[in-house]
């Protein structure tokens, strides 16, 4: 397939544009490049490529660059170094707190355990005043039942004190 050069509406070739524009821009003192798509980059001055190692514009790009790619991997650095100092300062300040929770945490287990603890000792506690008060009724009826013969032989020797006070006395 033919693709037909590109003309301006006054006729002139892309070249011839170009041309003129590098003329320009050489004209007002721009250090600018004028690129044609069919030709190499050309510096201005009419130098070596800057990509050319020879070239003294080619020795301080090649320095800004360096410059550039340092200052980069030290922001990189030091951002690393940022995030790391946040990240320990942050565990800094929550591990207390996790401790604290930590303790807390084992004091209420413990405090649960020593509750259920408690809880036995209580019940088992209950369980032997039901006994005791058991066993003290039990005494209670055997005292009760072996006081009556008793109250019966006082009344009646209290019956036969009276009886002998009398006699002595009449």
């Amino acid at each position: 397939m033919y693709v037909e050069p590109f003309r301006s509406p006054s006729g002139e070739s892309l070249e011839t544009i170009l041309e003129g524009a590098r003329r320009r821009a050489s004209s007002f003192g721009n250090d600018l490049l004028v690129q044609s798509p069919l030709k190499p980059a050309v510096p201005r001055d009419g130098l070596l490529s800057l990509s050319e190692p020879g070239n003294e514009k080619h020795t301080v790009v090649r320095k800004v660059h360096y410059g550039l790619n340092v200052i980069l991997l030290l922001s990189i650095i030091g951002y690393l170094c940022i995030i790391w100092l946040h990240d320990r300062s942050m565990r800094n300040q929550i591990i207390p707190h996790v401790r604290e929770f930590e303790d807390v945490t084992t004091s209420v287990t413990s405090l649960k355990a020593r509750d259920a603890q408690l809880q036995l000792e209580i019940e088992r506690d209950r369980q032997e005043e039901v006994r005791i008060r058991a066993a003290l009724e039990a005494y209670q009826k055997e005292y009760e039942g072996a006081l009556q013969p008793l109250q019966q032989q006082e009344a009646a020797l209290r019956a036969q004190l009276k009886a002998m006070k009398r006699y002595h006395s009449e």
